[in-house]
């Protein structure tokens, strides 16, 4: 996207930072909350909410995503994402990334297919 070097690195660690961030605090941050609630047993439960859609700008084709799509992996829903259309390199090297880590695919993926 004609970001320099320098700064596209920095994007890349504070994405990497993210990540690991929400891997290792996500399950707490999730965790159920006990409530005190006068003559009965209460709680807040955090559950996934299903497909979670982003469209996405184009100055910070990485950050932006992982902000997005990390939390949302770690609570359990799944996510589709619109890229901005002159960053399709940084969208595939991210898919690229989602399918080495093994995360599950779409329901009716074909092999080959990129879409999904």
């Amino acid at each position: 996207m004609g970001k320099p070097v320098r700064e596209a690195k920095g994007e890349v660690e504070k994405s990497a930072l993210t990540a690991e961030y929400y891997a290792r605090r996500g399950p707490d941050i999730l965790a159920d909350e006990r409530v005190v609630v006068e003559g009965a047993e209460a709680w807040v439960a955090y559950e996934p909410v299903g497909l979670v859609l982003a469209v996405m700008p184009w100055n910070f084709p990485v950050w932006q995503v992982m902000r997005f799509a990390i939390p949302s992996l770690v609570a359990g829903n799944g996510v589709l994402l619109k890229h901005a259309s002159n960053v399709t390199g940084s969208a595939l090297a991210l898919q690229g990334l989602l399918v080495e880590a093994r995360l599950p695919r779409s329901p009716g993926h074909r092999p080959g297919d990129r879409r999904s």
